[in-house]
């Protein structure tokens, strides 16, 4: 009877592990078309410091570029931190990418160092990571619907403070002044 059994689990496993496959392809692939470059999503920023100046603008109406993209997701909850909204904006014209990690729902809070919510910039020509030193963000609109990795999200605000950048051969930390505002449809 015990041969029986293990032909019948190796008969078994090419349709379970396929099974698996199919599914794994229908939700990644559902997920990759979620929330990728909605209509009317922007972020407007200013930076001012010693290696990022500038007023930058990232908009994206329609269609979808390789190059050019903004994406949201929401991180599911943990012992530690309440459920959380990631937002990337990128613009390979400009060479830039900007990361918004925050709580998922409408509120006033600050951002500090190595926290867990933060902003990031990145300058993509010279690897150049601004992080959010101490920055006051404002959600002033969020709304979430579905659940789970299927959930989408929409959110509007702004935010203002310091950001740094901190050379890992000196220690020398390069603050810089940003100021912005963003919408994710």
């Amino acid at each position: 009877m015990k041969t029986i059994s293990l032909k019948k689990t190796v008969i078994l496993r090419p349709y379970s592990f396929v099974l698996t496959l199919v599914t794994l392809l229908i939700v990644l692939t559902s997920c990759s078309k979620l929330d990728t470059n909605p209509k009317g999503s922007f972020i407007n920023f200013a930076l001012s410091g010693s290696l990022l100046n500038g007023d930058f603008e990232i908009k994206k109406m329609d269609g979808i570029s390789d190059y050019d993209k903004a994406t949201g997701y929401i991180l599911p909850a943990s012992e530690s931190v309440s459920e959380t909204a990631l937002i990337n904006y990128q613009d390979h014209d400009q060479g830039l990418s900007i990361n918004l990690v925050f709580p998922a729902e409408k509120k006033l809070f600050e951002m500090q160092y190595n926290d867990s919510y933060h902003i990031s910039v990145t300058d993509l020509s010279s690897n150049t990571i601004l992080v959010s030193k101490t920055v006051s963000m404002n959600v002033s609109e969020f709304k979430k619907t579905g659940t789970g990795i299927l959930a989408k999200m929409s959110a509007t605000g702004n935010f203002n403070g310091i950001m740094v950048f901190v050379d890992a051969a000196t220690g020398q930390e390069y603050s810089h002044t940003l100021s912005g505002k963003f919408e994710f449809n």
